[in-house]
Order: C-alpha cells, then sequence, then structure tokens
C-alpha cells in the first residue's frame, strides 16, 4: 500500500511539474537570446522558383522577400567547400560524377533546367532565353562567393558529408567573413553536429535527426522541461506538398509510420516551449498559403523555409477580402504587377541595408571620404525608393478600375486598424514579405 501511494505521489508531482516546467521555463532554464530571428527562409535558395542552390536562385529569393538563405556544402577532390547538395552531380548537372572525385575548376555548369528534388515531373528553368546574363550564374558556387555576395544576409549551412576539412574550411570562412552572428550550421548526422560544435562554438547550431528525436520522445513523456538542449535551433519537416509527394508511393504501412512520425514532431505547446526557452524553431518546406497558415497560427513557429515565392497567393487572398470580383486577365496583371513590384521594393531595401553595414563600418574606421561615398548612395537610395513607389502606383491605377483599387485601400486601412500599423507601414510589409497576418 505504501509503495503505492509513494508511486502515485511520484507521479502526481513529475506530471504538475511537468505541465508546469513546460510553460515556464525560464524558471529552471536560462533564456538563450537569439542573435537574430528569421521567418521567411529560402530552402536551397528556393528550389521551387529558381535553379537550386545557384546564386540565380538566392538572388531571386532574396529579391522575394527571404531573409535567410538555406543551402549545402560538400568539399571538391582539390579542398575546395562548395554549395550543392546531391553527393553526385547527375541530377543538376549534364555530367555523371561525384563532387569529392571532380576538382572545383572540372565542374560542369548547373544545368538550366532540372528536375524539383521533390517532383520529377516538374522542372525547374533558369530563363536563360530570356536573360542570358544568368548563365553566368549558374556556376556551382564556393561558399566565399556566396559570402562575399550576400555578406549583411543570415545563412543556414547543411553540412552535407563527416568530413574533417569541409568543417574546418567553413568555420574559417565564417571567421573570416565576420559571419558567426548571421550564420547557422548544422547536419541532419549526429556525429557532423558533434565535430561542428566543437569547432566553432560561437556558430549557432541547429539541431540533428538524433538530436530533434530526442526532445520529441522527452517531450511526449514530460522530461523535456527539465534536460539542457544543445542545439540553438530546432528545424523538422512539416507536412504538405513535399510530404505528400514524398510517401505517394510507399506502402500503406510506411505511410502511417510516416504520418504518426510528422504528428509527432509538429506539436504546437513543443514548439512554444521550446522558443520559450529561446530555441528558434524552423520548419520546412512550405509552399502554399495554406501550408503558411498551418504553420504560423496552428504550430506557432518562429520561421519557415519556403520553396515558392507568396505573391500569387497574396493577391488571392485580397481578391477575396476585398470582394475585387477580378476578371481572369485583370488577376493575371495584378500578379505580376504585386510580384514586379515586391522584387523591386525588396532589392532596393536590401541594397540599403548593406550600404547601412558598409556605412557602419566606414564609421569605425573613421574614414571621412567612405561615409560622404555612403551618405551619398543612401540619398540616392531613398530617391529611387521613391520613385519606385510612384511608378508602382503608377501602374497600380493602370491595371484595376477605381472601384476594385477603392476596395483595396478600404481593406488595408481596416487591415492597418486591426494590426495597429500605419497604412503604409502595412502596404510596405506587405510588398516586401507577403505578410499579410
Amino acid at each position: 500500500m505504501s509503495l503505492f501511494v509513494a508511486c502515485t505521489t511520484f507521479a502526481t508531482v513529475y506530471a504538475i511539474s511537468s505541465y508546469v516546467f513546460l510553460r515556464k521555463p525560464q524558471w529552471i532554464h536560462r533564456k538563450r537570446r537569439p542573435a537574430f530571428i528569421v521567418r521567411h527562409i529560402a530552402h536551397r535558395g528556393g528550389a521551387g522558383e529558381s535553379i537550386e542552390n545557384s546564386l540565380l536562385a538566392f538572388d531571386k529569393g532574396l529579391a522575394n522577400g527571404v531573409e535567410m538563405l538555406e543551402l549545402d556544402c560538400h568539399l571538391t577532390k582539390d579542398s575546395q567547400a562548395i554549395v550543392h547538395h546531391d553527393f553526385a552531380l547527375n541530377r543538376t548537372t549534364d555530367q555523371i560524377g561525384f563532387i569529392r572525385d571532380t576538382e572545383y575548376d572540372r565542374l560542369p555548369r548547373i544545368s538550366s533546367n532540372i528536375e524539383l528534388y521533390y517532383d520529377s515531373d516538374v522542372i525547374i528553368s533558369s530563363d536563360n532565353n530570356n536573360n542570358p546574363e544568368n548563365s553566368d550564374l549558374l556556376r556551382i558556387p564556393l561558399l566565399k562567393d556566396v559570402f562575399e555576395r550576400y555578406p549583411t544576409i543570415p545563412i543556414n549551412i547543411d553540412i552535407k558529408e563527416n568530413n574533417d576539412e569541409l568543417i574546418r574550411q567553413v568555420s574559417d570562412l565564417i571567421h573570416q567573413y565576420r559571419r558567426e552572428h548571421i550564420t547557422y550550421w548544422g547536419s541532419f548526422s549526429h556525429a557532423i553536429c558533434r565535430k561542428l560544435t566543437a569547432q566553432n562554438p560561437r556558430v549557432v547550431r541547429f539541431c540533428s535527426l538524433k538530436e530533434a528525436a530526442g526532445i520529441v520522445m522527452a517531450y511526449w513523456v514530460g522530461l523535456l522541461p527539465f534536460i539542457p538542449l544543445t542545439p540553438g535551433a530546432f528545424e523538422v519537416p512539416i507536412p504538405g506538398i513535399v510530404f505528400g509527394k514524398v510517401t505517394k508511393n510507399l506502402d500503406w504501412k510506411l505511410k502511417i509510420l510516416f504520418y504518426l512520425a510528422e504528428r509527432a514532431l509538429n506539436n504546437a505547446s513543443m514548439f512554444a516551449h521550446l522558443q520559450r526557452r529561446g530555441i528558434p524553431v524552423y520548419v520546412w518546406i512550405l509552399n502554399n498559403e495554406q501550408e503558411f497558415e498551418y504553420a504560423f497560427k496552428q504550430l506557432s513557429v518562429t520561421g519557415k523555409k519556403m520553396a515558392q515565392a507568396r505573391t500569387d497567393a497574396i493577391v488571392d487572398s485580397w481578391n477575396t477580402k476585398a470582394k475585387l470580383n477580378l476578371t481572369a486577365e485583370e488577376e493575371q496583371h495584378f500578379k505580376a504587377w504585386f510580384h514586379g513590384a515586391a522584387e523591386r521594393l525588396t532589392a532596393r531595401r536590401q541594397a540599403g541595408k548593406e550600404v547601412i553595414a558598409q556605412l557602419h563600418a566606414a564609421v569605425e574606421s573613421n574614414d571621412s571620404a567612405k561615409q560622404e561615398e555612403l551618405l551619398q548612395k543612401l540619398r540616392e537610395g531613398f530617391r529611387k525608393l521613391s520613385e519606385g513607389r510612384e511608378r508602382a502606383l503608377d501602374e497600380f491605377d493602370k491595371i484595376l478600375r477605381p472601384e476594385q483599387r477603392a476596395r483595396i485601400v478600404v481593406c488595408a486601412v481596416q487591415q492597418a486598424k486591426e494590426s495597429g500599423r500605419p497604412v503604409e507601414h502595412l502596404i510596405d510589409s506587405l510588398l516586401q514579405t507577403g505578410d499579410t497576418n
């Protein structure tokens, strides 16, 4: 009897403690303070929009408003850290072979048309015929080239092979380009992740597959609130188009297993606990409005990796909310205008951020001439930004009828009231990130 009472008491205290500390982890854990938080991440640069892991994709992703680039790293035969997902070259180039067996100068260019990695029926094109300059951006990039091209952009690096030299080189490049504060790195492999932490603990590391499984198991048995966590970010897959494509040909038993594993992984309460402890939660891959809504509203994640832009979905949302009753032709023109306006505004803002970063360095080095040059660039940038807004509004007036434009303005004002933001800020953020919530 006494044993039963003791066990019951222990179970009750354990359950209550687990429940309380799940919601109040700061009582027993010191909350981390992430160096940065992002919401929009371009997975492989935006593999559903452009040629994955290419400078072309990275440029387009940033133009579409993403805040972080996700990429993958391998080491060539001559020990060059390069950006590529697969170990082999045959899917993304016209050459058969492995990266580790090929010197960098002998690597082929990425094909201008490749299969989408999760759906072989979809071909992603670089559109070289319309823009010959794109071909220059289809060389498999060195990691240092990416760092040089995007000095202020946060980057998420997936180390694809257990290679000490690769890990050392990536760490050295992160340090050389002073990116410790704007870089995540990690791997599915727990062995690689342990080496990453040992090599450079200043860089935030996302969880390995083993760590993710351990966190999930600890959550479901009530232990998660009590255990210390090493990873600085939690990244997991989420159901959606990609999940459906990957599992469609599996045996029904495996489908059930995948489904149960996914449901165990994606839990709003667990995500909230991790974020209360200062561990950002990122999910992948999201491709449409429903998936975005599920991730942010139901799971309350920190951010998500995107394969496709949201501009078309946003126009569809406004068409419904503002009751625009667009014809097929009007809808097509509106989407084209909106996408172009978003790209231009985001590109100008990104250029402004880079100038400000350079200005900060010039102030630190007390370089007066450089400061004056950069201030002039900022003034010119503000002028172009203002002109761009005016041009976008002129185009907007030509695309939609007066009553449609009026409905959009009324809808924007209502959203501004609900969000507590000025109308102009709401519209700017809409154009920049596609966030209408």
